[in-house]
């Protein structure tokens, strides 16, 4: 666990106040690895306060990470304050991945520990015969079979995962977090972002704005 201290503002605070910050994230560190330790499965936790801004920070760390989980509170007006600025920011630039967890208080729905991991596929990535195929009628039924052909490489590398095969014909940012209602995890892949002002793709955005569980997001392309 990491806890940046500077300012994300780049605002350089007096010493007195500087030692404040530093006493606070120290102290929040400490209390979150006491909560942790104590939860299954008891992994021992790490913690370290980094002297460098938030944004930084979390891109370093998470290159040796596997993969980051930055934290969810936002204290902003737009919707991507549900993770806030700076971890928002991050995920829209990472080339590595990272779980997007909602805090708790954001939504009225709890995740499935129980339930199953929903893996999405884009469909126009990588896959240009399944992008063709979703284009063309009868859509399902063809997307259905390119879908297993990708899949079954897979179920032969890793037998004993039981995987269930779902097309849905709808727009991806609302199908996906409709279809992650009930599960444990949802693992979708997010363009690498560039620019002045990087953000989230359309369906990562809608899956952490609405689904109840987390959200791991790969980087591709």
């Amino acid at each position: 666990m990491i806890s940046p201290w500077p300012a994300a503002n780049g605002a350089r605070p007096d010493p007195s106040e500087a030692a404040a910050r530093r006493r606070w994230a120290v102290r929040s560190l400490d209390l979150a690895a006491v909560r942790l330790s104590t939860r299954p499965p008891r992994l021992p936790v790490d913690t370290r306060v980094l002297g460098t801004p938030p944004g930084e920070a979390l891109l370093t760390a998470g290159v040796n990470a596997g993969p980051l989980v930055p934290g969810s509170r936002g204290l902003g007006t737009t919707s991507a304050s549900l993770l806030g600025s700076t971890s928002a920011r991050t995920a829209a630039v990472a080339d590595f991945p990272l779980t997007l967890v909602r805090p708790p208080e954001s939504h009225p729905g709890e995740p499935a520990p129980d339930g199953p991991v929903l893996l999405t596929l884009d469909a126009g990535h990588g896959h240009n015969s399944l992008a063709a195929a979703v284009r063309r009628p009868p859509r399902v039924r063809r997307a259905g079979r390119l879908l297993t052909e990708v899949l079954t490489p897979w179920r032969q590398k890793i037998p004993e995962v039981r995987v269930e095969e779902v097309c849905l014909e709808d727009v991806p940012a609302c199908a996906v977090p409709t279809a992650g209602g009930h599960a444990a995890l949802v693992a979708l892949g997010h363009r690498v972002a560039s620019g002045d002002t990087p953000r989230l793709g359309a369906v990562a955005h809608a899956a952490v704005r609405r689904a109840t569980s987390p959200v791991l997001s790969v980087p591709y392309g």
